[in-house]
Parts: C-alpha cells; structure tokens; sequence
C-alpha cells in the first residue's frame, strides 16, 4: 500500500529527517520518503 502525505512546515533537510524517522517508528510501516518538493495539485 502506498500512501501520500502533506505535511507543512518543512524547511530544511533536519525536518526531512525527524519526519522520515518519526514515520519509520509507526508499527506497520516499512519505508517513508521524504520530500521537501512542493506537490503540485
């Protein structure tokens, strides 16, 4: 399953970090990628 996530405030690659990391911590979850690319809606 893949799921897509937006999440504001991000502005460094620090954030990326403590995201992705937080994200990895969820039981159920394999893999997080983390952008700072702004998604086009």
């Amino acid at each position: 399953m893949k799921e897509t996530l937006k999440i504001e405030g991000m502005t460094c690659d620090h954030c990326v970090m403590h995201v992705t990391n937080a994200l990895e911590a969820i039981e159920g979850v394999e893999k997080a990628k983390v952008s700072l690319k702004k998604m086009k809606h």
